[in-house]
């Protein structure tokens, strides 16, 4: 089983994959919310756009890739191993030392992840059955 807990190719990846999903996001939605757009599109997923129009696809599959890249992201977030808080090495970390990090969330912050990938999914579902989103 790959690992991606610390300093892994793996978790490398996935955390950069985190970083630029969870600042695509962040454009997005506050510039949404600044300038009052409901329609406006951030850069990365203009970007997934213009990725998918280059290999002959439609913007509906961009933006259901889009929603379907930001479920996994939430998803590894919630179920990749973190340390326990009370692990401590002598020379390495063992497995033992690992948790999945659902299990450290508190009630709240588990609920609102919950709550924020059901906005996604319908969110990517609604998008992707919209006539008119072809033409946007």
């Amino acid at each position: 089983m790959v690992t991606t807990t610390s300093q892994t190719v793996a978790g490398y990846v996935a955390g950069s994959a985190l970083i630029v999903h969870g600042m695509g996001n962040i454009e997005e939605n506050l510039t949404s919310l600044l300038n009052n757009d409901v329609d406006y599109k951030g850069y990365l997923r203009i970007g997934y756009e213009h990725a998918f129009a280059f290999i002959g696809s439609d913007k509906k599959t961009a933006n259901l890739v889009y929603g379907g890249v930001d479920i996994v992201l939430s998803g590894y977030g919630v179920f990749r191993n973190v340390l326990k808080p009370e692990a401590w090495r002598l020379f390495n970390y063992i497995k033992d030392d690992y948790i999945a990090s659902y299990k450290l969330m508190g009630g709240c912050a588990l609920t609102f992840e919950i709550l924020a990938d059901g906005v996604t999914l319908k969110s990517t579902f609604d998008s992707y059955n919209d006539p008119q989103n072809s033409k946007k």
